[in-house]
């Protein structure tokens, strides 16, 4: 059961640093193009 948790814990953690990873990535690449227009 804590084993679960923990492991739930870091799969939750992964996955916003993921998210946000992806989402700057993004960002920053409307920008370039915006830029590169």
């Amino acid at each position: 059961m804590v084993k679960k948790i923990i492991l739930f814990k870091n799969y939750v953690l992964v996955d916003v640093q993921v998210w946000l990873f992806y989402k700057y990535k993004i960002l920053y690449l409307f920008i370039l193009v915006f830029l590169l227009r």
